[in-house]
């Protein structure tokens, strides 16, 4: 994961008034993720579509 994605992801875990809400939310558009690369038939790893689930929610959170 890079710094830049690792330090917004620890700040979001300090701000975060209930932890297994941010998981939750990355867990599921994680595997939406993972979902639509199945049907675009495109291989992609856990840890990619957890990492793009993570930073979409950061760009969401920055807007």
């Amino acid at each position: 994961m890079h710094k830049r994605t690792t330090n917004r992801l620890s700040e979001m875990m300090a701000n975060a008034d209930n932890r297994y809400v941010l998981v939750h939310a990355v867990a599921k558009r994680a595997k939406k993720i993972m979902e639509g690369s199945a049907q675009s038939n495109l291989e992609i790893s856990n840890n990619k579509a957890i990492v793009t689930a993570i930073q979409e929610i950061i760009a969401e959170e920055g807007h």
